[in-house]
């Protein structure tokens, strides 16, 4: 199953591996089910990428949240397919967004949280690492290092102004989230997400409409879909509709 706050990550920031590290119902990263508004003992979440920090706080909502706008506000794009990229990432965040509000209305919240994986201590956790992380500044570049010995450092860009008066805004680079990634296996990480994003509102039309008794029965099914539409790959390769984006965050 995808955390939200993961797709990352199709990405985003640790709750989860980047934009659907699994390929159908498996525990992994993306959709938290955690509250619009953060439990009254978390410090109020920022709303301008002011610090590298912010700008991870930021993208771990917006993917949490389904929020295409806030998403698109923190990634930065450098070419074309990477645009693409970025609103297949915000669109599935959507449909996945909905999906969950489907499921805590059909099967009880509890019972949402299982099916798609998710939790407040997922969003908790992400936020916690993220506070957790080394970052080193240097002029508009920041290297971001989480207390895991196999994670990479992930780096980020400070954008200028517009306005003298204003300050500039950190933001996470497509690069960062698909290292290696030239325009070609962008493209087709773009087709399967897309696939996925059909899968994921068909999933969620069907939960709506009461076609399943129960959360594993929804499960069982998207489980089922993903196998029927998406290709199969040699073992040791990233599965269909699971492209190799990164986490701005250990998973």
């Amino acid at each position: 199953m995808w955390h939200r706050t993961s797709i990352a990550v199709a990405a985003a920031v640790g709750t989860a591996s980047a934009l659907g590290a699994s390929a159908g119902p498996t525990p992994s990263p993306i959709v938290e089910a955690a509250p619009a508004t953060a439990p009254a003992s978390q410090p109020a979440l920022p709303t301008e990428p002011v610090t590298p920090k912010d700008a991870l706080k930021i993208l771990a909502v917006a993917m949490r949240d389904g929020d295409a706008d806030k998403l698109k506000s923190v990634v930065l794009t450098s070419n074309p397919s990477e645009v693409r990229m970025l609103g297949a990432m915000a669109g599935l965040a959507g449909s996945l967004a909905r999906l969950n509000q489907a499921a805590v209305k059909a099967f009880g919240e509890d019972d949402a949280n299982r099916f798609t994986d998710d939790s407040t201590a997922h969003f908790s956790e992400t936020v916690a690492r993220i506070d957790a992380a080394e970052v080193s500044i240097d002029g508009d570049k920041a290297t971001v290092r989480y207390h895991s010995a196999e994670e990479v450092p992930f780096e980020m860009r400070r954008v200028p102004p517009v306005h003298a008066s204003e300050k500039g805004q950190w933001k996470v680079p497509m690069s960062e989230l698909s290292p290696g990634a030239d325009a070609a296996a962008l493209d087709q990480r773009l087709e399967e997400l897309n696939v996925q994003r059909k899968i994921v509102d068909e999933l969620a039309d069907e939960i709506a409409a009461g076609k399943y008794k129960n959360a594993e029965a929804g499960k069982e099914a998207w489980r089922g879909k993903i196998m029927q539409t998406l290709p199969s790959r040699p073992p040791g390769t990233a599965p269909a509709g699971a492209p190799a984006t990164r986490t701005a965050g250990p998973g």
